[in-house]
């Protein structure tokens, strides 16, 4: 019988690089709000994925900002490269559905382009 640690090792991943604004954008348009058990447990993975440290908040000096009335924006100094974060295959399938979703649905804007692009391609 196989270990734990060795079973992890037999999970496929997705390896994806996510910049600052690809990281918000995935967490405030992709992340289903309701499902089944097994749809929130893989959003909860994703989601931690994506949240940014303490450090990195100091890092890229993300602030909150009011734009156009949004209370909820938020700024940060420029990031040239992305991070790496990887999924199982299982978390990178919701993602996918998610922005096939929004595809159908003709809710795809020009801001969210290039990250539906790079989920959609795998």
């Amino acid at each position: 019988m196989k270990s734990s640690e060795n079973k992890a090792k037999d999970v496929e991943c997705v390896t994806k690089e996510f910049g600052i604004q690809d990281r918000f954008l995935a967490l405030n348009h992709l992340m289903p709000t309701v499902g089944n058990f097994l749809t929130l447990i893989l959003a909860k993975g994703i989601q931690e994925k994506l949240e940014f440290t303490q450090a990195e908040i100091k890092k890229f000096e993300i602030i909150k900002k009011t734009v156009s009335g949004n209370e909820n924006s938020f700024g940060w100094k420029i990031q040239k490269k992305g991070v790496k974060i990887t999924f199982s295959s299982a978390e990178f399938e919701l993602l996918k559905t998610k922005v096939s979703e929004l595809d159908k649905t003709s809710k795809i804007t020009p801001e969210l382009l290039s990250l539906c692009l790079m989920i959609r391609e795998g």
